[in-house]
This record gives C-alpha cells, structure tokens and sequence, in this order.
C-alpha cells in the first residue's frame, strides 16, 4: 500500500505508457523538461483517492493481511 502512494508521482508515465497521448491535450505545465498535462494530472488524482478508498475498507485490510500470510508460508 505505501508504495503506490511513494511512486504517485510517476502515475503519469504509466498513463502515458499505457493510453499513448490520449491524456495529452489541452493545459500543460514544464517541470525539470517533462511536460504535465491536466488530463494526466487529474487521472493520477483519481487513482490515487481510489486507492485511498480501497484503503479504508474492511475487506481490503482482510484481504492484505491473508496475502501477507501467503507471502510469508509460500
């Protein structure tokens, strides 16, 4: 779980490996050379609360602690 947040702020290259441009239109801005468009902006937001959604569920917080015993038997 605390790795999607840490790697959130790299949403936007996986959005751009997987949809191409199809979120690079309309109003961008330049950090360090890369260009941030706002549909790729607003995408990562949206996982990200998904994410944090999922989060504050009982059952996900079930089904992370029956991986975790997976991970640790197997």
């Amino acid at each position: 779980m605390t790795i999607v947040f840490l790697n959130g702020t790299a949403l936007f290259y996986v959005i751009r490996t997987l949809f191409n441009d199809a979120l690079q239109s309309g109003f961008h801005y330049t950090v360090a050379g890369n260009d941030i468009y706002f549909g790729e902006t607003a995408a990562s937001v949206l996982i990200l609360a998904g994410v944090g959604l999922l989060a504050a569920k009982p059952m996900l917080q079930r089904l992370h602690t029956v991986l975790s015993v997976v991970l640790f038997v197997g």
